[in-house]
């Protein structure tokens, strides 16, 4: 599912949760302050909610937030991936060295070399034994057998499927019923040809200063009057006769409608109910925002009189209601009468004699707790339970993750098709979404009798515990074949869920993992070997992709800079209260407004020696819609933007941030890190930025 929906769904989830709050305390009070304010306060209630409902916007208050989390738990894994499919161009990409146990070498062109699956040759220069066939893979992209790629669904992508489902269900249920109703009048209807009715109807609105050109039509197929039209209102009345003492009262009533446009009300209220149609408290203010418009209707056509005229005005709404039995009106049209469900309070109301005050402290207490609950609640996706990068040692406060690595060097990075060794064939394929672009796969029905062994070869800095990213496919998923790991010829290793932690999901083919290994300062080898076919209907199949290796020292000492402890700043920000974030909590922008020179957030920090560093930084993604672009200096000095070429493509960490590595120079003694948030996102005009820390290292 796109990020862009989820932003949206989760927005509208959170407007709706605290709706839902507001509408029910609403309902709740309003008994008691019926007997002190007119209606009308619940109307601009109800407008002011249903506008909200439909546009979520927040104002800046400086108070911590409150994050809730949805849990976005992986529905599936996905089914056998449509190999075909991996490459744009439908081509395999193969190794043209042929490496066997006795036969170890490399040969660097032959990665980009292209063969297609039908027509590899018998034989390839350097090739020490005959290749071995291809009729495996042959087979499956020939007969497209079990190779219909599945994605992976999470339970977020399917409640926002569900919603989308919902909200085009609910629409188009009511705007069939009003097309086939306009459709259906304008069939039967005619211009009002009675000079009495039409000079009633004219003086009438004169006497309102309601001055608009609007149309009298008489139908046969209605029974009691109505306005309709958004913009051309429309005045409908009944071709049956109609008592004239009563009709007085009718056509003012539907007139002040008019006058003050209640149809753009009653479409904004439906709107709202659309779009959160899952919510039955909004429900329930669709169905109270149309009781309440015509009880503040009546309050201004029966205001100033006196008991006779009240009680002929609730006579002409008994008139109306038994000429109208059961006909029912669709959405966009007034109607005199809106049920027998409400009469009841609207009698009450027409014949309520103490005065009453309009309510005006009432509405704008509601719209303030609107924009406050509305500012300090936000829902995001949930985040993976099993501890990943960014998490933090309680014991001993070393970080366990980072890009940027300690004793001088930084993170090591293989990737999956860059191999040292390998003793059988296997096959890379380009991918846009692969880390360079390219990974490495085995989807083949024979193998040696030891396995599939590919082995990398690398230098490391110094002895001691590395933590291992691994991005690979599922270990867990029947599709794929299990693996194993082995460190510098030691024993080898399966990879499971006992000693490797889940912590992110790349797509439908690739997961990501972590795990620990102890490597020596020097050079070491890591082996993966898969020995075993996968478990999918046992049909022999080995299956295996690899993105990439990356290795992290475990024992960086660095000085970390809580992103909520800022040493001063040029503007308010919010301080977000989060189970995701290092300690618990992260400074926050989220504003509409900015100061001229953008946000300006100033980190002090000291070390004992200066020059080159590492900084490692936790915050919202450089790269994406969602999120501001943000910016570095240091010392006073000229600002860097952060992207893919000053801090990398980083590290995804949860829903909420990405760590990025970036150099900095440091003088020894005090210095001054000022993050810049000068932009606004692309997706609309606010400033958004997280920041969970800042890390110095050697």
């Amino acid at each position: 599912m796109p990020e862009l929906a989820k932003i949206v769904f989760l927005k509208f989830l959170t407007v709706s949760l605290i709706a839902g709050v507001l509408i029910a305390v609403v309902m709740a009070v309003t008994p008691w302050l019926n007997k002190r304010y007119l209606p009308r306060w619940r109307y601009y209630v109800w407008l002011a909610l249903a506008l909200w409902l439909i546009a979520p916007v927040t104002l800046p208050i400086n108070q911590t937030p409150l994050i809730l989390s949805v849990p976005d738990i992986q529905l599936t894994r996905g089914v056998v991936p449509d190999l075909g499919s991996l490459s744009e161009d439908n081509t395999i990409y193969t190794d043209n060295t042929l490496y066997t146990d006795s036969a170890v070498q490399t040969d660097d062109a032959s990665v980009d070399n292209v063969m297609s699956s039908d027509s590899a040759p018998a034989s390839l220069p350097g090739i020490h034994e005959p290749a071995p066939a291809l009729d495996g893979l042959t087979q499956v992209l020939g007969t497209n057998n079990r190779t219909a790629a599945f994605p992976v669904i999470t339970l977020l992508d399917l409640l926002i499927a569900f919603w989308l489902l919902g909200l085009v269900i609910y629409l188009s249920v009511r705007w069939i019923a009003l097309l086939r109703f306009q459709a259906s009048l304008r069939r039967a209807w005619r211009l009002c040809d009675s000079v009495e009715t039409t000079a009633f109807v004219r003086r009438t609105m004169a006497e309102m200063g309601f001055h608009i050109e609007m149309d009298i039509r008489i139908s046969k197929t209605v029974r009691s009057p109505f306005a309709t039209g958004l913009i051309h209102p429309v005045l409908v009345l009944p071709e049956q006769e109609y008592d004239p003492n009563l009709l007085v009262y009718v056509i003012r009533h539907e007139l002040t409608h008019c006058k003050r446009r209640d149809l753009w009300y009653k479409l904004l209220v439906d709107l709202a109910n659309a779009v959160h149609w899952f919510n039955p408290l909004v429900w329930m203010m669709n169905h109270a925002g149309g009781r309440d418009l015509e009880l503040v209707c009546d309050e201004l056509v029966i205001r100033g009189q006196d008991s006779a005229r009240r009680r002929e005005y609730g006579e002409s709404i008994l008139y109306t209601v038994k000429r109208r039995k059961n006909q029912q009106m669709p959405m966009l049209t007034t109607s005199f009468s809106n049920g027998v469900k409400d009469l009841q309070q609207r009698f009450e109301n027409i014949m309520a004699t103490p005065v009453r005050r309009g309510g005006a402290f009432c509405s704008v207490l509601a719209v303030s707790l609107i924009v406050l609950l509305g500012s300090a609640v936000q829902v995001t996706p949930g985040t993976d339970q099993n501890p990943g990068p960014g998490s933090r040692n309680a014991a001993d406060g070393t970080s366990a993750s980072g890009i940027g690595v300690g004793s001088g060097d930084r993170a090591i990075r293989l990737e999956g098709e860059n191999h040292t060794a390998i003793n059988h064939k296997v096959y890379y394929t380009p991918s846009s979404k692969a880390s360079n672009e390219k990974f490495l796969h085995i989807y083949n029905t024979v193998g040696p009798a030891e396995g599939y062994l590919i082995a990398y070869e690398f230098t490391a800095a110094h002895t001691g515990l590395y933590q291992m990213e691994i991005c690979s496919t599922p270990h867990t998923a029947a599709w794929t074949s299990s693996y194993e790991y082995s460190v510098n010829g030691g024993s080898f290793v399966i990879v499971n869920n006992d000693n490797a932690s889940e912590i992110g999901v790349v797509d439908k083919w690739f997961r990501r993992y972590t795990l620990f290994v102890g490597l020596e300062a020097g050079t070491n080898t890591i082996t993966f070997r898969v020995a075993r076919p996968r478990l999918l209907d046992n049909d022999g199949y080995y299956t295996f992709f690899l993105d990439y290796i990356e290795l992290i020292p475990m024992d960086r000492v660095g000085t970390r800079l809580e992103g909520e402890n800022p040493e001063s700043l040029n503007h308010n920000v919010f301080y977000g209260a989060s189970p995701a974030a290092s300690e618990g909590r992260f400074l926050q922008i989220h504003n509409t407004i900015g100061p001229a020179e953008g946000y300006l957030i100033n980190y002090e920090v000291t070390v004992a020696q200066g020059g080159a560093k590492w900084m490692e930084v936790c915050a919202s993604p450089h790269t994406t819609g969602w999120t501001s672009p943000w910016e570095v200096s240091v010392n006073g000095g000229a600002f860097v933007l952060a992207d893919d070429n000053s801090a990398g493509t980083g590290t995804l960490v949860n829903a909420l941030f990405t760590r990025y590595t970036m150099p900095v120079t440091l003088r020894e003694g005090a210095n001054t890190i000022t993050i810049r948030v000068a932009q606004r996102r692309s997706m609309d005009d606010n400033y958004l930025f997280y920041l969970d820390y800042l890390e110095i290292y050697d």
